[in-house]
């Protein structure tokens, strides 16, 4: 029988160890502020997409695409963090009502 793939939890700033309470609240909005200075570089880029029906896709570093949709992306990092979105998702609510809606 096959068991779904999990990653262990890593504690870090955002996602702190089992058991060890919420992350520190400092340390949550410096996480959340660079998150949005690399979101506004990916809007200043023109790297957001609409795809049509609330979706979206961000183009990534590497060339390839993240595809965004309503409080979900999936890149490594919003799979990964707990409590800060992802600059993919942060990007797209930041153009959200800017970009046309794709048929």
């Amino acid at each position: 029988m096959k068991t779904p793939l999990s990653l262990p939890d890593r504690p870090s700033a955002e996602r702190p160890a089992r058991g060890g309470g919420p992350p520190d609240a400092t340390k949550l909005a410096e996480a959340a502020a660079q998150r949005a200075e690399r979101a506004a570089a990916l809007v200043r880029a023109g790297a957001v997409e609409s795809l049509g029906n609330g979706r979206y896709r961000v183009r990534s570093a590497g060339g390839g695409w993240w595809a965004v949709r309503d409080g979900y992306c999936n890149c490594p990092d919003f799979a990964w963090r707990g409590y800060v979105p992802c600059k993919h998702l942060i990007a797209v609510e930041l153009v959200r009502s800017f970009l046309p809606s794709a048929a």
